[in-house]
């Protein structure tokens, strides 16, 4: 078993409808119905649900990625259906599990701050977190801050704007991780 310890998705998934349920906010409410959408549509691989809780011009921004990744600046939800496909197609982890995580409100939208865990091919660790097997998967652990706009009428996301700070911890994963961070049954 992996020495980093992280919820899995259903876990927060979880933590996040007992939060929103508590909020007496009817606009908060309604962001966050729209952004568990989003975010359980990356979990469960539902391009539809990624793509019907998002403006057609959504501004997608990846800061922070000395390393993890490439840096993202599109402004499309064209865009957006290919790179999601994209992950989906490949098995990796658009969205997964977070902890530690903190919501912010406003009248333009929602923050959240959390420890997010995935897994990357060693391609994508990029600066002092590169990895000897660029073909391999890794289990990540970050701190990242997300500032999600929205409009309304109806209510959909008009950015995913992401402040990735470096790994705190990096480990070999498989495919069984994957299957676990999300929730899904892992056959032996």
């Amino acid at each position: 078993m992996a020495g980093l310890v992280s919820s899995t998705a259903p876990e927060t998934r979880r933590r996040i409808d007992a939060m929103t349920a508590r909020l007496e906010n009817e606009d908060h409410r309604a962001m966050m119905a729209v952004w568990m959408r989003h975010w359980w549509g990356e979990v469960i691989y539902d391009i539809e649900a990624c793509i019907d809780t998002v403006t057609d011009n959504i501004s997608y921004r990846w800061y922070g990625t000395d390393q993890i990744g490439d840096g993202v600046h599109e402004d499309s939800s064209i865009f957006a259906r290919g790179m999601y496909q994209g992950m989906f197609d490949a098995g990796l982890m658009p969205g997964g599990p977070f902890d530690q995580e903190r919501f912010a409100f406003g009248d333009w939208g929602l923050m959240m701050e959390a420890v997010f865990t995935s897994v990357f091919p060693g391609s994508m660790l990029k600066g002092k977190s590169a990895q000897a097997d660029p073909e391999a998967l890794y289990l990540v652990q970050w701190p990242m801050m997300v500032s999600h706009p929205f409009v309304r009428d109806p209510w959909r996301m008009s950015g995913e704007i992401m402040y990735a700070g470096a790994p705190t911890g990096i480990e070999p994963a498989d495919r069984a991780t994957v299957e676990r961070l999300l929730g899904r049954k892992v056959t032996a």
